[in-house]
């Protein structure tokens, strides 16, 4: 596996310095690191606030409720990054969307009470949402169209390995430092990696362009299919975890081995599907993908052993990986001007998804059983190999 994995990530780094990216090496090693930072930055801050919440603040179930859901509305607001890139030079709103980030981690650290880690936690979800947006939209403008797939599939692979190495230092660092220290030093890391994402705005043509704030029609399968991704995630981050602890009463350290593993995984998967989506047709890579997350969905209805479980777990990260084709998609069917309002349509709609698509299936967990819930995974994913068949090139 580690063998087949260094050489996609030659393969992949090769075809986007050389052929699919126009700018120098140096640029795309500080969007980057830019990226990683940033992605660390969120993760560092997903996996630890429960914890520093309870410990130092003692927050009660429906504080945490609250904040969380504040938590949701730049998500679920990311439409509005068309505006605002309608307003600002990408070559501000980059590295602002990173400080955004950073300041939040900073801002965590500093605050003397819990009604303060609000506006923090606003922070950071817009400066990540913002930051996801532009980048893509960034790595799309720069691609050929025969190679965005590739491309995306090699930046998106740096996520989940910023998520290895946000709990690499989250056990090394944070006992010693503590938490308050460890939020700040994290916050000063991502502002300045923010400021060097400014070089990744290699030509003046791309550092002015601006977007619109809308929804074109034209795109429905790539919004619809956003938003189906949406359901899917939430269901799995949601659920299956919960299910694996609850019922089969995974222990901590087999839930941090497996999250780690399925992180690896799934940094492989975006490479991986990436390069099969150069070679192949789309629609059908598409279609094979989404039949086996409806296929692992099912297997929880019958499958009893845990370690089957655990493979199915691990199967779903490497095929998670989707979005290097549905954005690559827009490559063809969205003008410069409007990618930016199009890659945002398409997150606030995954987010929208992310936000109601629990809430119906622990509805359907109490008033039938965890059946119920699998099976609209199963559901979502069937009507995702529908409305693949509707991308066209």
């Amino acid at each position: 596996m580690l063998t087949i994995y260094r050489i996609l990530l030659k393969k992949t780094q090769e075809l986007s310095l050389h052929r699919a990216l126009p700018f120098p090496s140096s640029n795309l090693i500080f969007l980057n690191m830019a990226y990683l930072a940033t992605f660390a930055g969120h993760s560092i801050w997903r996996s630890t606030f429960h914890n520093y919440a309870i410990d130092k603040y003692q927050v009660n179930p429906q504080q945490i409720g609250i904040i969380f859901s504040l938590a949701s509305i730049p998500g679920v607001l990311a439409f509005c990054n068309g505006f605002i890139a309608h307003k600002m030079r990408l070559f501000f709103f980059l590295p602002l969307s990173c400080i955004s980030v950073g300041i939040g981690l900073i801002w965590i650290g500093l605050t003397p009470t819990w009604h303060y880690l609000l506006p923090a936690v606003l922070l950071i979800t817009f400066g990540f949402t913002s930051f996801y947006t532009i980048v893509n939209s960034i790595r799309l403008l720069e691609s050929r169209p025969e190679e965005v797939t590739l491309s995306l599939g090699c930046l998106k692979s740096l996520g989940p390995l910023a998520s290895i190495g946000a709990a690499l230092l989250i056990l090394c660092f944070l006992k010693p430092l503590g938490f308050n220290l460890f939020f700040i030093l994290a916050g000063i890391g991502v502002i300045v990696f923010g400021v060097l994402a400014v070089m990744s705005i290699w030509n003046k043509e791309y550092s002015v362009i601006h977007s619109n704030l809308r929804f074109n029609s034209k795109l429905w399968p790539y919004y619809t299919l956003n938003f189906l991704a949406g359901g899917r995630s939430s269901i799995f981050k949601t659920f299956v975890l919960f299910f694996l602890i609850h019922e089969y009463h995974f222990k901590i350290t087999s839930t941090a081995l497996i999250v780690v593993v399925s992180n690896f995984l799934g940094s492989f998967g975006y490479l991986l599907i990436g390069y099969l989506g150069r070679r192949y047709d789309k629609r059908n890579l598409l279609t094979i993908i989404y039949f086996g997350v409806a296929f692992i969905f099912f297997c929880f209805f019958f499958v009893n052993s845990v370690l089957l479980l655990s493979m199915l777990f691990l199967l779903d990260s490497l095929l998670f990986s989707t979005s290097v084709i549905t954005e690559g998609y827009l490559k063809n069917k969205s003008l410069p001007r409007d990618l930016i309002g199009d890659v945002a349509t398409g997150l606030t709609l995954f987010y929208i998804a992310e936000v109601l698509t629990p809430l119906l299936g622990a509805m359907l967990w109490e008033l039938l059983n965890f059946k119920a819930t699998f099976l609209l995974g199963s559901i979502l994913a069937c009507i995702s190999i529908l409305v693949s068949r509707k991308l066209n090139d």
